[in-house]
């Protein structure tokens, strides 16, 4: 209630809160999924990624990491271009995914699972003209830290996403 924040270009930026404080509720008015009082200002053109805290999918899914991304890039699942496989691997590389692209989703931990997530998320929609400029990225607590994400991990994803911002992979 009563907030106000801007975020600039290539700048990381974090909500904290105790649980029920209402980030998630936030971040889901943000993307116009739930009704809110007051105003949202995005670019004209912003695209967003967001990655949820939890996934409820198929585990016998035959779906590796790479055509996971591939799907999202909207075009070249069945041949790839160079450039194309050449995308996905940086932004994978740059969240530190890149050796699940072989591994199916469904024999991922969750916190590998996660990590290609962030990575879905921040790819955007290359086809519709680049990356995501805004990524909404719940981080939880150590009680829902998903297996295999340490804390470690989650607090290198901010410095991660900056050099990917830098380096134009997009974020």
């Amino acid at each position: 209630k009563n907030i106000s924040f801007a975020v600039e270009e290539g700048e990381v930026f974090g909500i904290i809160g105790p649980n029920g404080a209402g980030k998630t509720t936030l971040f889901r008015a943000l993307m116009g999924l739930v009704p809110y009082e007051g105003e949202i200002i995005w670019h004209k053109k912003a695209r967003l990624g967001y990655v949820p805290q939890k996934l409820d999918f198929d585990k016998t899914l035959p779906l590796t990491g790479e055509e996971l991304m591939l799907l999202r890039a909207g075009r070249g699942f069945w041949l790839p271009s160079e450039n194309l496989r050449k995308d996905i691997r940086d932004i994978l590389t740059h969240v530190g995914a890149w050796h699940l692209a072989g591994r199916r989703i469904g024999e991922m931990s969750g916190g590998e699972l996660q990590r290609l997530l962030i990575a879905y998320a921040v790819f955007g929609n290359p086809v519709g003209g680049g990356y995501a400029e805004y990524t909404l990225l719940p981080v939880t607590t150590a009680a829902h830290m998903p297996a295999g994400l340490s804390f470690t991990d989650a607090a290198a994803l901010p410095a991660r996403l900056q050099r990917a911002a830098r380096d134009q992979v997009g974020v």
